[in-house]
């Protein structure tokens, strides 16, 4: 029937008939909507053996995380999960601002090559990710009015203002809230405010090895005061890099001063993989050394400048 006819037809109906038509129509509708709805209610079953660089393996996990800590509530990405080899963390949730709806949304997530050994680690970033998705999408048109005051849209004062709420580094407040009660509510879980490595990553015999390192390694801060602002850096390195340091501070090349502070091997080996072989560019947000702080990892009091050798 084409749809010349179909409209003829139409025409030719009698009220009751074209009532009747649309009932069965609108039935057929909230039929195909309770089986979609039932077949989304339901964990999708997906491979819990960890495949790196499957992206379609990866966007089966976000949907069976979503199912199960977020109850279904999160919006797709709209790149999906993605896999990448160019960032230093394990993983990001990157969000933009759509004009046209008003409202911020997630453009992709991206995990890491490099960074999973087990799948436990990836489950535990990949949640971790999607606590920032849910942050973001539990912003409203209020919280995008008030940040509108203060600058353009995606400009860097909108996002800190639009932002506020998780605190600079993103892991405070309401993100601090969810992560805290998925942790409750679900002992598999292990998330923190940085995608570390917890104890499910590391083995007895790794575990030894790390400790064996840590306990020549050094946890530093450098303070460098400039247009009378002071910003804070902090470092762990090796016993070499740290004997380096001492001597360009005797050769008056290194710009300080610098702190050095006790901590706990053990503990310190499974927080961070590896001590940095030189001090460069690479280094910690000062965020990550308050929060090994709080952990009791490093002891703050401990503190101590750096002295030329």
């Amino acid at each position: 029937m084409t749809i010349l006819e179909m409209m003829i037809d139409e025409r030719t109906l009698t009220p009751e008939q074209r009532e009747a038509k649309r009932q069965r129509a609108k039935a057929r509708r909230e039929r195909a909507k309770e089986a979609n709805g039932s077949s989304e209610s339901k964990p999708q079953e997906v491979s819990d053996e960890l495949r790196i660089g499957d992206e379609q393996w990866a966007n089966a996990q976000w949907e069976k995380m979503n199912m199960i800590y977020f109850n279904g509530s999160l919006k797709n990405p709209r790149k999906g999960v993605e896999w990448t080899r160019s960032m230093k963390c394990r993983g990001k949730c990157r969000c933009d601002y759509d004009y046209q709806k008003n409202e911020v949304y997630c453009e992709v997530i991206l995990m890491n090559v490099k960074s999973f050994t087990s799948y436990t680690s990836f489950r535990n970033t990949l949640v971790h990710e999607m606590v920032h998705q849910w942050f973001y999408q539990q912003l409203g048109e209020d919280d995008i009015r008030f940040a509108n005051r203060y600058g353009m849209a995606r400009s860097r004062n909108w996002w800190n203002k639009l932002t506020a709420d998780a605190g600079r580094d993103g892991h405070h407040g309401r993100w601090l809230m969810k992560a805290e009660e998925l942790n409750e509510a679900h002992p598999e879980l292990s998330l923190s405010k940085y995608s570390s490595e917890d104890q499910f990553d590391v083995s007895d015999e790794e575990k030894s090895a790390r400790t064996e390192v840590a306990n020549t390694a050094h946890a530093l801060i450098r303070v460098i005061h400039r247009l009378g602002r002071s910003k804070r850096y902090f470092y762990y390195v090796t016993d070499e890099a740290y004997q380096k340091l001492k001597q360009s501070l005797a050769d008056g090349t290194s710009v300080g001063p610098w702190y050095e502070y006790d901590f706990d091997p053990e503990k310190m080996a499974i927080e961070i993989k590896d001590p940095l072989r030189s001090i460069g560019n690479q280094c910690y947000k000062i965020g990550y050394f308050k929060d090994l702080c709080e952990k009791g990892i490093i002891k703050e009091w401990t503190e101590r400048r750096v002295s030329p050798s």
